[in-house]
């Protein structure tokens, strides 16, 4: 490695840990960075600044445990549009949940997540907000049907397909349409993270998109391509402004007058 490449990542490093420790208080920022260099048993740290313990599973959740200290993505809601009904898709163990409500702490959340080793995570970090917190073991579908869960990187990357005639199933699939209605109709934030199926639910059955508001996701091209034009094909000429946040793609209605800002602090 040369020296500038070194100097460069030490720097990058430092200013996580900087962050790390503003976002998590400096002995949790010690533990967390210890814990996801090592193996992958179950920790947790209770993070005062969020009033609740986070659950992880070392370096096994490294990726998703960092988006408590790299950038994300927060909407600035407006007092004449609050934010009330978030839904978080390919939820994993609830990371982007938990920031969802720290920024939104007047939203309930609806969390969808296919892999069941994820699920019983995100299950353990949903309790602690069981009032405001709901948890499924599903995959995102445009049609009900049996799936099969196809595994990803490590806990990362799960992504679903129909099962075929006779071969054993996994889950249930549960359709946008089926969500809105459990939450009363409409969607402030939808949080997609689903591995390319966005190309799937954006193609059929797609009425639903003109009940949310704001959408987040990743570009999914590379799991499935054409999904991210699809996605723009299905919103067809509704008045949604994009913007680019970290690794997020955000579409937000202009009627909300609502913004997106990146910040990797809680």
């Amino acid at each position: 490695m040369s020296p500038t490449l070194f100097l460069e990542r030490s720097a990058a490093y430092c200013a996580r840990f900087a962050i790390a420790i503003r976002n998590l208080g400096l002995l949790n920022a010690l533990r967390t960075f210890l814990w996801i260099r090592g193996g992958s048993e179950l920790r947790s740290i209770y993070v005062p600044r969020l009033g609740r313990r986070v659950f992880f599973r070392g370096r096994g959740d490294k990726g998703v445990i960092s988006h408590l200290f790299y950038p994300g993505t927060k909407i600035l809601e407006t007092p004449e549009c609050p934010v009330r009904v978030i839904v978080d898709t390919g939820a994993n163990i609830g990371m982007e949940t938990i920031r969802l409500r720290h920024f939104h702490p007047a939203a309930s959340v609806l969390c969808v997540e296919p892999a069941s080793s994820n699920y019983s995570i995100l299950q353990r970090n949903a309790a602690q907000d069981k009032d405001f917190i709901e948890t499924m073991p599903n995959g995102l579908w445009s049609t009900d049907t049996a799936l099969r869960v196809l595994p990803g990187m490590g806990n990362e990357a799960f992504s679903v397909r129909p099962a075929e005639p006779g071969e054993p199933t996994d889950i249930e699939a549960i359709t946008m349409n089926t969500i809105l209605a459990r939450v009363g109709g409409e969607i402030d934030i939808l949080k997609m993270d689903i591995e390319g199926t966005e190309y799937e639910v954006f193609l059929n059955n797609t009425a639903w998109v003109s009940h949310v508001k704001a959408f987040i996701f990743e570009c999914p091209d590379a799991d499935h391509a054409g999904a991210t034009a699809q996605i723009f094909r299905a919103l067809g000429d509704m008045p949604f402004d994009a913007a680019v946040s970290g690794e997020n793609i955000v579409l937000i209605r202009r009627d909300t007058g609502w913004k997106v800002v990146t910040t990797a602090y809680l």
